[in-house]
């Protein structure tokens, strides 16, 4: 809270030495008068509308505090609490008109413009300029996407060194990730720890990764110090009384793009949180139980409709939603809850993705995490659910740290991302078997189940006007490198993706392609496609200056490019699944891909059998390039295999099979019969 500025005292009657300086004194004089009375008047501005905020009355909070900036515009504080009041109505669950991003950000920059008044200098405990640089940074990265600008609000307000106050280190630290500079992210994630003992930054150190390696031996000794972490940290105690507040990301979602088994590592990580999170039966408790479980799972089903909720904060236009959208079809037998995760800088979706979602459930309920993980839970416990489903873990810290607690007798979690959890309150992965292996239960710490087909998936909606190949080199400033002859080759997945180990594989492809360019997507920085490119340059020395980063792209230049470029090149060992069936909803492109052990690799390959074409998965390394290389080399047999997926592609679109095998599932976990459709141990 803002200090009350202390009435203004009585100004002494001035000397009468000379008439001038009589003058000149009188004038001061009253000239302070005036702006005391301004100020007086404004500050009462500020506590009416600080207490009208408190009470939740948000519009007439807002309210005051406009009249007070009309009343003095250069009082700081009101333009500071301004700001504040529109970050508390859009995290409250009121659904202001819109995200008021803007008059957010415009506000904590007039705040931090104006000087500070008296009683809220440097140093003084209502020093408000280290908070309204960190938010400002917060606004500049999540809404804006601004990442130089953030990182300099959050620079700005360290430097301004408020005691305690560690939050800009921690938003610093996130960006010099983004930006690949580790060891400068790690500077940042340390002072916080001195600062405030947040022991969720030593969970952050011990598992962080790079988003981009400088080398295959840089790849495996990362993984290899991540792995002597974890193990590290269970003889360590950890504290994480606000877990939610406290963990910086999933700690193991760079981990699944190895490619490796690390299902222990992921329990290993499960049992850490849970040491450290907070203990009891309580809403508090990391493990919180929902008050009807214990009698759901000890009494017979109740015989009414199965209460089923399916919650994620990716039920919208995102591959995750993309892929489990399907999920809001179930029967009348079933009453769906949808609980939408909210973040603190988030607002409701309302693309198609999301609508679709709500429009069929019997219920929709969004649940914000401004409001705290306690909160969440008691939301959906509320609900006394039969099964509960995550369409996704290991993207979001909300869904991950909800899956602690046992909020339904029966915890379900499917593929919206392709790994394993660890976490003991969850008892089924839901997966296929086309992209399953014999042995996969061994990857997961779920018992896994698998239907029989590839799910109910919505074909994606393509724009209605494309750009000509022409266009597209044009729009992307690529024309220049694209001259006739050339073979475009595109490799469209996140470049994290893009493991070190695979550059030889481009290298070749390049060496005995010499018209090939091959075309990647852009990173969010220019700071990452740099050091990319410094690894490049010593994997792939002679052809790296045919490697192409393209500028971040429109809907309508995304699949522009899906249809134009003349083969596409699968990632590995983490390969396509959503690029894949949009690159087919628009096109036939050809795609080379080599399948993985684990469900995260397979995708390409099992749309592929779906189709009835088997011509383009890989055996190996070696076989991938020479598939690549007949492909730009044979364009007749390269059109053939094109003519053959835009045949066949329509059967990758709302396959019906598993519906039925989703709803005999969830009927028999909610009646306690046997599963039918568990995988093979």
């Amino acid at each position: 809270c803002m200090k009350k500025t202390p009435a203004p005292k009585k100004a002494r009657k001035p000397g009468n030495s000379t008439g001038l300086v009589v003058g000149g004194v009188f004038v001061v004089v009253v000239a302070a008068c005036v702006a005391l009375f301004m100020r007086w008047g404004a500050m009462e501005f500020l506590q009416a509308g600080q207490k009208l905020i408190e009470e939740n009355q948000f519009e007439a909070g807002i309210q005051k505090f406009q009249e007070g900036i009309a009343r003095d515009p250069s009082f700081a504080p009101l333009h500071m609490s301004l700001a504040l009041a529109y970050e508390r109505w859009v995290g409250s669950g009121q659904r202001p008109p819109h995200d008021l991003v803007d008059e957010r950000i415009g506000e904590y920059k007039i705040a931090l413009e104006l000087p500070p008044p008296r009683g809220y200098a440097a140093g003084s405990p209502n020093d408000y300029r280290a908070m309204a640089f960190t938010n400002l940074g917060i606004l500049q990265q999540a809404m804006k996407g601004d990442l130089h600008a953030a990182l300099q609000s959050f620079l700005s307000a360290v430097k301004v060194n408020s005691p305690g106050f560690w939050s800009p280190h921690g938003g610093a630290g996130r960006i010099y990730e983004r930006f690949g500079n580790v060891d400068a992210a790690v500077s940042h994630y340390k002072a916080s720890i001195r600062m405030s003992a947040n022991d969720g930054y030593k969970l952050h150190i011990a598992t962080i990764l790079p988003l981009v390696y400088s080398s295959v031996q840089e790849f495996g000794e990362r993984r290899e110090a991540y792995l002597r972490n974890v193990k590290a940290l269970l003889n360590t105690r950890l504290s994480l009384p606000d877990p939610l507040g406290q963990l910086v990301t999933v700690p193991n979602f760079y981990l699944s793009f190895f490619g490796e088994n690390d299902v222990e590592t992921y329990k290993n990580l499960a049992s850490i949180i849970i040491a450290a999170g907070p203990g009891g039966n309580g809403p508090d408790s990391i493990t919180y139980t929902a008050p009807h479980v214990a009698t759901a799972m000890a009494s017979p089903f109740h015989g009414g409709k199965i209460r089923v909720g399916i919650v994620s904060m990716f039920l919208k236009e995102h591959a995750s939603g993309k892929a489990t959208q399907f999920l809001s079809m179930l029967s009348s037998d079933f009453y769906v809850v949808i609980f939408d995760i909210i973040d603190n800088m988030g607002a409701l979706a309302q693309d198609e993705v999301a609508l679709r979602f709500r429009g069929r459930a019997d219920k929709h309920v969004p649940i914000y995490k401004s409001h705290g993980l306690a909160a969440m839970r008691s939301t959906i416990a509320n609900e006394a659910l039969d099964i509960l489903l995550y369409t996704e873990i290991g993207m979001d810290p909300g869904s991950y740290l909800l899956a602690f607690a046992r909020l339904a007798p029966h915890q379900v979690v499917t593929h919206g991302h392709a790994s394993t959890t660890g976490i003991p309150t969850l008892d089924y992965f839901v997966s296929y078997r086309p992209f399953e292996r014999k042995e996969a239960q061994q990857f997961y710490s779920e018992r896994l189940v698998t239907f029989s087909d590839f799910s109910y998936y919505f074909k994606p909606t393509v724009p209605e006007r494309l750009l000509s190949r022409e266009e597209l080199w044009h729009d992307l400033k690529i024309s220049h490198e694209i001259v006739p002859g050339s073979v475009v080759l595109v490799c469209q997945q996140t470049l994290f993706k893009l493991t070190p180990e695979f550059d030889d594989v481009f290298r070749a492809i390049l060496e005995r392609l010499p018209m090939a360019k091959l075309v990647l997507k852009t990173y969010a920085s220019k700071e990452l496609n740099d050091r990319l490119f410094e690894r490049l340059r010593r994997t792939m020395p002679g052809v790296v200056d045919r490697v192409l980063m393209l500028p971040d792209m429109s809907n309508v230049q995304w699949f522009s490019l899906l249809k134009h470029g003349d083969i596409i090149l699968d990632s590995y060992p983490f390969g396509g699944y959503t690029t894949t069936l949009e690159t087919w909803a628009v096109a036939g492109t050809p795609i080379v891909t080599l399948p993985h052990k684990m469900l995260a690799g397979r995708c390409t390959r099992a749309f592929y059998k779906i189709m009835g074409i088997k011509d383009l998965i890989a055996k190996d390394k070696d076989h991938y390039v020479d598939l690549t290389v007949r492909l730009a080399n044979e364009p007749t047999w390269r059109s053939e295999i094109t003519s053959r997926i835009e045949e066949h592609s329509h059967k990758l679109w709302e396959r019906r099979a598993t519906l039925g095998e989703w709803e005999r599932f969830l009927k028999q976990l909610a009646h306690r019969e046997p599963v039918s459709s568990l995988h093979a141990k």
